[in-house]
């Protein structure tokens, strides 16, 4: 569809990156972007617990000298960039200073790392890299270990925990760098870790570890420097970084391969998909379900004849297709062919292709020659679905995140909101004919909000919220009480269609999204999402740049918002609903269901009320007299725990009259 996601820059220019969005729409100076941050927004990407498993120890620091380390080596090297020559590297704990910026955010961002009470190392660059601040200064830094002899060792892995935040841009300006021949030369790392680069987001106290055994292994000249790169523009905003607890070991084990990440796409290239209509499924014959795998070998030697092997299970844990890969070497990262080299990436073409809609499992196994030192890591699964109508990146069971409004200005009101998704397509014949969203429990009722799908075969030209009116289809949903939850884990879908549907194209970029598009306005509007699960860059929020503009930022996780084709699909909402004679029948909660599930119906008048399942072979399988009810809402909760996973019908029946409708049950 695409060579790569480098063609996405200009999108990220108008819809990720505000550093970019700045120079292309506004030469004014910028609005100083402050970071503010509520509880919610603190997001500990990993447990700041050092590695378990260390191989030979290399090089430990906590910084409770200071800069003049406590490494038994030598002091570090601190630079910047600053011609006013006022120190920007400094020391913090043990009674040195605190970064200004981690002490006016609520709730305070000071470190918490393993050692930080006896010293850490941070990079002030909030009091000089603020681009309307009147000394502002677009500074840069390094901070550079001590050389260090490592020519007796096979591997080296750094290790260091770190806490930073940054604005306004989604991606990071922060990398480790590496020389194996006294500074001369470096090969640079990327710096994050396992922080997925978003606008305005702090790290929280975050352990990364690094292989850096294709620059460092068996070298006796090695240093390792941190560094601030502000490469980019005046728009750059960046608060602070902090580093402590900085080791360098020897891997643990000689053998020892892992499968990493399995995606159901090419994420560099494309998009993957939690759900995908049958009809958008890839034909065998264009090669079929496609799979990625990331694998790395982080032992200290060569692994011969790997494989890769997948299998797609049905909903019933049944294999029904396989696939291996011919046999191949994965080299150490010593003896890597390129460096950086932090991992490998396969896209698989299976020739897989579905035949029904349901859930399926992804299982990918790496083996190789050698007897593995960890085989637990070997073995990753990846949860899909195929449906009728249905296209969606997020995982309805893994909604813990409810997106909300920043404040406006106003007291009282919310500022302009939106949330969407990035969606392709691979075969022709479909239409676009509406969103699937999940509110969530904070939205209010009864005010319009507006949905829109775009479409362009040039992602850079796209500006939502510029736009004054829908864009090449969309429509505007007043919220009922239906289809807000009390709690985010009972959340419903809520089916919103278009006005006018668009036909869907290959090669075309769809951006679907929910909006509120007024600003300072008294009703809040609220989605779910799936957090810290964007790894393909398919996932957009609107938030303020540092001019104070409003566009479409990347994020790290994904709201729920899908998009729907051609055929009404049945969704998880009262407001999907039958009606006949004073009966109406609501979809069953949740739907699919494993153990049980809520139907409600309501009666406009008193009524004798029976009620039945039967399985897709037509039998009954339930059958319950529920006697004669009241004028009103009324609910069953169904036990399933019998219930064989497949699709079932259940009905409402009142004397001649029955209502149906569809559920699914899975195991």
């Amino acid at each position: 569809m695409r060579t790569s996601k480098l063609t996405l820059l200009l999108f990220t220019a108008l819809l990720g990156s505000s550093v970019m969005a700045q120079s292309i729409i506004d030469t004014q100076p910028a609005v100083s972007p402050i970071l503010t941050i509520s509880t919610d927004d603190v997001i500990v990407h990993e447990n700041n617990t050092p590695s378990p498993m260390r191989g030979a120890s290399l090089f430990s620091e906590t910084f409770s000298a200071g800069f003049a380390g406590d490494n038994g080596v030598g002091p570090w090297d601190a630079f910047d960039s600053s011609p006013t020559g006022v120190e920007i590297w400094k020391a913090g704990g043990n009674g040195g200073q605190v970064p200004v910026n981690f002490t006016f955010a609520s709730p305070s961002l000071v470190p918490q790392f393993t050692t930080s009470a006896n010293g850490y190392a941070f990079f002030d660059a909030y009091r000089f890299n603020q681009p309307t601040l009147p000394t502002y200064e677009s500074v840069l830094g390094t901070l550079t270990s001590p050389s260090l002899d490592l020519s007796a060792s096979p591997s080296v892995i750094l290790e260091y925990q770190q806490n930073f935040a940054y604005c306004c841009f989604s991606f990071s300006p922060l990398t480790v760098e590496v020389s194996n021949d006294g500074g001369f030369s470096w090969v640079v790392f990327p710096g994050e870790g396992s922080f997925l680069p978003d606008a305005n987001t702090s790290s929280g106290n975050l352990t990364t570890i690094i292989d850096i055994s294709c620059i460092a292994a068996f070298q006796s000249d090695v240093m390792v420097r941190f560094a601030y790169n502000n490469a980019f523009d005046q728009f750059f905003g960046f608060y602070s970084w902090c580093i402590d607890d900085v080791y360098l070991y020897e891997a643990p084990s000689d053998n020892d391969i892992e499968v990493i990440q399995v995606t159901n796409g090419d994420v560099f290239n494309d998009w993957e998909y939690r759900v995908t209509p049958l009809s958008q499924a890839r034909y065998a014959v264009d090669g079929g379900l496609m799979v990625g795998v990331v694998y790395s070998n982080k032992g200290s030697e060569d692994q011969t004849n790997a494989i890769i092997s997948i299998d797609v299970l049905d909903n019933g844990g049944s294999s029904i297709f396989n696939y291996m890969t011919p046999a191949f070497d994965i080299p150490s990262n010593g003896n890597a062919l390129t460096c950086p080299h932090l991992s490998d990436t396969v896209y698989i073409d299976t020739g897989f292709e579905p035949s029904a809609i349901g859930e399926y499992t992804i299982s990918v196994n790496i083996t190789s020659d050698q007897a593995d030192a960890s085989p637990l890591d070997n073995t990753m699964d990846k949860s899909i679905e195929y449906t009728d109508f249905v296209y969606g990146h997020d995982n309805e069971n893994l909604l813990t995140l409810e997106y909300r409004p920043d404040a406006g200005a106003s007291a009282g009101t919310f500022d302009k909101f939106g949330l969407g998704n990035i969606f392709t397509v691979p075969n022709e014949g479909s239409e676009a004919n509406g969103v699937i969203v999940r509110f969530g429990p904070n939205t209010d009722v009864e005010w319009e909000v507006e949905v829109r799908i775009y479409e362009t075969d040039d992602l850079g030209s796209i500006n939502p919220v510029a736009d004054a009116g829908p864009g090449n289809a969309g429509a505007f949903y007043e919220i009922q009480i239906a289809d807000v939850p009390a709690t985010i884990a009972g959340s419903v879908e809520t089916w919103i269609e278009f006005e006018d549907p668009i036909d869907l194209l290959p090669g075309m970029f769809y951006f679907v999204c929910v909006i509120q598009d007024v600003e300072n306005s008294t009703s809040e509007l609220t989605v779910l999402g799936q957090p810290l699960s964007d790894t393909d860059n398919s996932s957009r929020v609107i938030a303020l740049t540092g001019n104070q503009e409003f566009y479409w930022f990347g994020d790290q996780g994904t709201p729920a918002v899908r998009l729907t084709m051609d055929g009404e699909p049945i969704v998880n909402s009262l407001t999907d609903v039958a009606a006949i004679d004073g009966v109406t029948l609501g979809q069953n909660m949740p739907n699919p269901a494993a153990n049980s599930t809520l139907i409600q119906y309501q009666l406009e008048r008193n009524l004798n009320i029976a009620f039945q399942v039967t399985d897709a072979q037509g039998r009954l399988v339930f059958d319950k007299k529920l006697g004669t009810k009241s004028v009103g809402q009324h609910s069953l909760e169904l036990d399933l725990t019998d219930f064989a996973p497949g699709v079932y019908q259940y009905s409402i029946i009142s004397g001649s009259s029955r209502l149906t409708k569809s559920m699914v049950v899975g195991k």
